[in-house]
């Protein structure tokens, strides 16, 4: 079909394939993760042309499209170098890249960094580089990675589920943050979409807080500290009431969506804002990796989500750009397309 596909170079946060289908102006944005998940599972997320995650009927549609075609194995290739002779095959340039960090640099709604010691693990994910240049270029001059687990490796060698939220996970980070006296632990899940937040408790012990604190935390700081115009909280509806009465409180407006249970709260958290049926475009941005419940502004921007919240490949479009096909036409193997045990479906 002549789609061209723009490809990163390396591994990419999904934050950042997001926000590329928007910068790109492209039709769609693959990902290719394990996310949060055993390695087993790996598969791979779709971003519709507003930058936000597929839902219905997209999801469908595209599902029906995989399995009209054959396996991965029997599907003609175009070779890369001929795919770019025809203009199908582009590199995404590091430009994206630098405007994605100037994006979530400029929404912060205050620079005082001084005196905060952090220590982050990019849990085997592709978070780690990009994290630790934008923590760096917003001002934080004292931040440990945890060395074991900084560098992508889908594997997941340290820990059996690469969930923060899991016993056990965050035990390396721990150790190195009483090592070192950080005051704040943050953790990414693999795909670097997910963000976990361990604080000190009044007695000096590191704290994991809950998605839920965490979002009541951040909204609270956000509509007192931005100079928002007829703010917009926008949650889910399994997560805290509290931030419904927070909201009310300052005078903000509030909204919900649905969540995990029924489709999974990246999925619709940036509809409010960004509309659910965008124009077409007619190009693909595609990401890879093995790899909160909040968004408030006036304009609640995918390019916001990522800003809080990791391994891959950047070539998950490849066959598609390579020989002009649909993206929908990206078969998984197998072994991709087992089902998961209900307890680690994507939420």
């Amino acid at each position: 079909e002549g789609i061209p596909a723009w490809v990163f170079k390396d591994v990419a946060p999904t934050p950042l394939t997001a926000f590329a289908v928007n910068h790109l102006n492209a039709a769609a944005g693959i990902m290719v993760t394990a996310s949060h998940n055993p390695p087993e599972y790996n598969g791979y997320k779709v971003y519709w042309s507003n930058g936000a995650q597929i839902i219905p009927p997209h999801d469908t549609g595209i599902a029906s499209a995989i399995d009209a075609v054959g396996p991965a194995r029997d599907v003609q290739l175009m070779p890369e170098e001929e795919a770019r002779r025809k203009g199908l095959f582009h590199d995404v340039k590091d430009s994206v890249t630098r405007a994605y960090l100037d994006a979530i640099l400029a929404l912060r709604p205050s620079h005082q960094t001084a005196g905060v010691s952090i220590v982050y693990t990019a849990m085997h994910g592709v978070g780690g580089a990009l994290m630790l240049r934008t923590l760096a270029e917003a001002g934080f001059t004292t931040v440990a990675p945890v060395p074991e687990q900084q560098q992508p490796d889908g594997r997941f060698p340290t820990v059996r589920f690469p969930n923060p939220e899991e016993k056990g996970a965050m035990d390396l980070s721990t150790a190195l943050a009483d090592s070192v006296g950080a005051d704040l632990v943050l953790a990414n899940d693999p795909d670097a979409d997910r963000l976990a937040v361990m604080a000190r408790a009044p007695g000096g012990k590191l704290q994991l807080l809950t998605g839920n604190e965490v979002g009541v935390l951040l909204g609270h700081y956000l509509l007192t500290q931005l100079k928002t115009v007829n703010p917009l909280v926008v949650t889910t509806i399994v997560s805290s009431a509290q931030l419904k009465v927070i909201a009310e409180a300052l005078g903000a407006r509030y909204a919900e969506t649905l969540a995990a249970e029924t489709r999974g709260m990246f999925d619709w958290l940036g509809l409010p804002a960004v509309g659910p049926t965008p124009p077409p475009h007619a190009a693909a941005a595609a990401g890879h990796t093995h790899h909160q419940q909040l968004a408030v502004g006036s304009a609640a921007r995918p390019a916001a989500f990522g800003a809080s919240s990791s391994p891959s490949t950047t070539t998950s479009a490849r066959g598609s750009a390579a020989r002009g096909g649909t993206l929908a036409r990206l078969r998984p193997s197998s072994r991709l397309r087992a089902s998961p045990p209900r307890r680690w479906r994507r939420r």
